[in-house]
């Protein structure tokens, strides 16, 4: 009873309900207000430096849970504002083979019946987790920031925005060089009845 006693003094509540205030309180109510006016009994303090280490360490994973539902609800908002796109989206990223099938009158085929709405589907997927990869990542910086030293978050944040720019110019040359050079070594090199 004293543990419950002391779980309540240390949330900050009164331990008698007002309803049962008037009423004469038991012999453990009596102590519980005895421990309520003096808040001296031992172990008093390291109990409720324990439960606020408790409380601290919830509300992280209440925190935690916030940042994942709103990356969540960011990256599938862009998702479906691009899925009316996912055909065109596709031709721009199937350009730069389409255009070597076209030098030896080649084209495209399907070779499965739900190849022509799952491959648009994940292109688009994955270049709505592209575009969203910057909010996500400042969702996190919420969550993380504020539990770093200062030069951490100079370094962390500058090594974020660098990589970042390094992986979208990375994307770039290789749809712009890369791509179009595989396409046509591969098409080169295919036997003649291929």
């Amino acid at each position: 009873y004293i543990r419950k006693c002391l779980v309540i003094i240390a949330k900050g509540l009164h331990p008698i309900p007002s309803r049962t205030r008037k009423l004469s309180p038991s012999a453990p109510m009596v102590l519980c207000l005895k421990i309520w006016k003096s808040r001296t009994l031992p172990g008093f303090k390291k109990y409720k430096k324990n439960l606020k280490k408790q409380t601290l360490f919830l509300s992280h994973f209440k925190d935690l849970r916030t940042v994942l539902i709103r990356s969540s609800i960011i990256f599938f908002v862009i998702f479906i504002s691009l899925f009316p796109f996912s055909n065109e989206i596709y031709q721009f990223f199937a350009n730069p083979l389409s255009n070597q099938l076209s030098l030896v009158n080649g084209s495209l085929i399907s070779t499965k019946l739900t190849a022509t709405f799952v491959a648009p589907f994940k292109i688009t997927l994955f270049v709505a987790l592209i575009i969203s990869l910057p909010l996500i990542f400042s969702q996190i910086w919420k969550f993380v920031g504020p539990g770093l030293y200062k030069k951490e978050k100079g370094f962390i944040l500058s090594a974020s925005i660098f990589s970042f720019g390094l992986f979208v110019i990375s994307l770039v040359f290789v749809y712009l060089v890369l791509f179009p050079n595989i396409f046509r070594f591969f098409i080169v090199t295919a036997p003649g009845n291929v």
